[in-house]
């Protein structure tokens, strides 16, 4: 007691007198004495045996850390190196990082797992001490060889560290030091040498240790980063190993997440990770090793700070560019978690600060291969609620017009129901999304105009359904799309039929109600009652001059296909019976100008007529066809049966 004493008031006098150069000879003094007695060739034992009986080795390390603590602000350059080298020396054996405090710590891919999902990590609570002391902090900064000891001397060295509050010194004590005391500790700090010359434990623990200055020392950022910096360049060298890549990204994705909030550290500490993960030719080898940390890493970022992003080129694509470069088969989830905090829970997106999420978002659909086909799902939701926020904003401004991304998202849609590498559900949802994001235009919350209308049919549904029907997909989703079809059209027809764009709309509609019956499994029931009930719809909306001669024809032809694809006639038969079609007298119905249907002998004379078997077939299917047409709006359920059977009559 009586030398701590005599020390103590050495140190309390150079320091009223201001007398650096004392407090640095007594440092330096006590660092001699700590080098010569715990030598790290000792096992772990034998360190703790001199901690807790030896009283030399006590007093120094005590005074040693107490002008270090007290008086930090005079100390110099020399002085902070032989801070850290102690500390350094402390910790090889599990005295500065205790063991017991980050046993058990969870991996980076259960962590991003429980980030994701909204809840904590699970912790393990095995018997794997193996799992347990490679997933800790502790094993880095540590002599593996060593054992953890429970008996008395490990208590009480212990005891002793925590009495010299190490850690407190570069946390919470760091922020009363002077700028230029400060600078010196981060300086010392610094990892500036080799792997191999100064150890990857002792590496990693003084990037710890600076992480840990410059989050306490946040108003002073631009002090203490440059360090930290050089720090981080220096360990993702190819000289260090992948273990110390990961947490050195970790590290680093930490920072980002605590600091991103304040907008100045926010432009710095983005624009590192741009050149550091993001710039085109980055070493391959070096972002697949650290590409769970990133997946981690962006998503608790945006967790903690997304309404404090800039929506600058700087900071705001940054993180949608992150979040695609981890959009992986085995991150997709986490990636999508993040992209729904960007999208969800920030100010509302638009224009440029929603077209990257839209890319990433069409990334995530198209090019990962997830295999919880509920991801997927969760993504075309994302996709369908971002549409309806777009529409929201957009009926402030003009309700009758679509938002300027309806195309994209439609097209993005488009590509999902279509995909035949995407799960059947995923795709079904595409297309009922696809169903419901047109009915926003209808009066809620828009109300497009005619225009509109007209552009997002033959831009948006009509290229969708072609698209659906040319790839190799599973028959509901075909029902799906005609189901879709049937309602747009009914929905738009009020207001289109008397239009003079009505022709053309209706034109292709025909064409693609006809793609369904050519289907390797075709709809031709469904395609019948589909435009049964489009005809009846257009006959009470306009009466009888509903459809010129040339629609007339058109719709025709399209039920005489479908009425020779349900009698499986030849395709020779099929040709000639839409040439009789073509040839059939006009005659006034309820829905304007359509094939005159009569008697086998109101046809004779008539030259086109080659055959009288295809003749009474022809007319047999036109006869159905007006037949159903004209049901006034109810459900058909006749079936067409043809019989051909050999007639004598002409």
């Amino acid at each position: 007691m009586v030398a701590a004493e005599g020390w103590r008031l050495c140190v309390q006098l150079a320091a009223r007198l201001e007398m650096p150069a004392v407090l640095e000879s007594i440092m330096l003094l006590l660092a001699r004495t700590l080098e010569r007695t715990l030598d790290l060739s000792l096992s772990m034992q034998d360190m703790d045996t001199l901690l807790a009986s030896h009283l030399t080795v006590r007093l120094a390390v005590k005074v040693f850390f107490e002008i270090a603590t007290d008086h930090g602000h005079l100390l110099t350059a020399a002085c902070w190196g032989s801070v850290v080298e102690q500390t350094v020396r402390l910790n090889h054996h599990g005295l500065v990082i205790q063991h017991g405090h980050l046993l058990g710590e969870n991996s980076t891919e259960e962590r991003g797992r429980a980030l994701s999902q909204g809840g904590a990590p699970r912790r393990d609570t095995g018997d794997n001490t193996e799992l347990n002391r490679n997933s800790s902090w502790v094993n880095l900064f540590t002599d593996p060889n060593h054992q953890d000891l429970d008996g008395h001397s490990r208590t009480e060295a212990l005891a002793l560290m925590d009495s010299c509050q190490v850690m407190q010194l570069f946390c919470s004590s760091s922020k009363f030091l002077s700028v230029e005391s400060l600078v010196l500790l981060a300086k010392a700090l610094q990892v500036d040498i080799s792997p191999n010359g100064l150890g990857e434990q002792a590496g990693l623990l003084c990037l710890h240790l600076l992480v840990e200055v410059v989050l306490h020392n946040r108003d002073r950022f631009e002090s203490v980063w440059p360090s930290l910096l050089f720090s981080i360049e220096k360990m993702l060298q190819p000289s260090w190993s992948t273990q110390i890549w990961q947490r050195v990204t970790a590290a680093l994705m930490r920072l980002c997440s605590r600091l991103a909030h304040k907008s100045e550290i926010a432009v710095v500490l983005f624009d590192t990770i741009r050149k550091m993960f993001l710039e085109p030719g980055r070493d391959q080898s070096l972002l697949a090793a650290i590409q769970p940390q990133l997946a981690v890493g962006v998503l608790q970022i945006v967790q903690n700070n997304v309404l404090h992003i800039n929506r600058t080129a700087t900071s705001w694509q940054v993180i949608v560019d992150m979040i695609q470069l981890v959009a992986t088969d085995s991150h997709g989830p986490i990636s999508l978690a993040a992209l729904e905090h960007v999208v969800l829970h920030s100010q509302p997106l638009s224009g440029a600060a929603l077209t990257p999420c839209l890319s990433v978002l069409r990334h995530l659909l198209l090019n990962i291969s997830m295999h919880d086909q509920a991801v997927h799902c969760s993504a075309v939701q994302l996709l369908l609620t971002v549409h309806l926020r777009l529409c929201d904003s957009q009926a402030l401004q003009d309700p009758s017009v679509w938002p300027p991304q309806s195309h994209y998202v439609l097209e993005l849609l488009a590509d999902v129901c279509s995909s035949p590498k995407l799960p059947d559900p995923v795709g079904r949802d595409a297309i009922s999304g696809f169903s419901s994001l047109l009915r926003q235009g209808n009066g809620s919350p828009l109300r497009v105009s005619l225009a509109e209308w007209m552009s997002i049919l033959k831009t948006g549904l009509f290229p969708m359904l072609h698209q659906l029907q040319a790839s190799a997909t599973a028959r509901s989703r075909m029902e799906l799309g005609l189901e879709a079809l049937e309602r747009a059209l009914l929905m738009v027809l009020p207001i289109l039929v008397k239009e003079d764009g009505f022709d053309s709309i209706w034109q292709t509609a025909l064409v693609v109600l006809a793609g369904f019956s050519r289907l390797r499994d075709p709809l031709l029931d469904e395609v019948m009652l589909v435009l049964g009930q489009l005809l009846a719809v257009l006959g009470e909306l306009r009466g009888p001059q509903v459809l010129t001669s040339d629609l007339w024809q058109s719709t025709v032809e399209v039920l005489l296909a479908l009425c020779g694809a349900g009698l499986e006639l030849s395709e020779e038969g099929l040709e000639k019976m839409l040439g009789v079609s073509a040839v059939l007298p006009a005659v006034e119905t309820d829905f304007g100008v359509g094939p005159e249907v009569g008697s086998a002998g109101e046809a004779e004379g008539e030259e086109a007529v080659q055959s009288s078997v295809v003749e009474d077939q022809c007319q047999e299917a036109v006869e159905h066809g007006v037949v159903l047409v004209n049901s006034d709006g109810a459900e058909a359920e006749a079936e067409i049966e043809a019989e051909a059977e050999p007639s004598s009559n002409a």
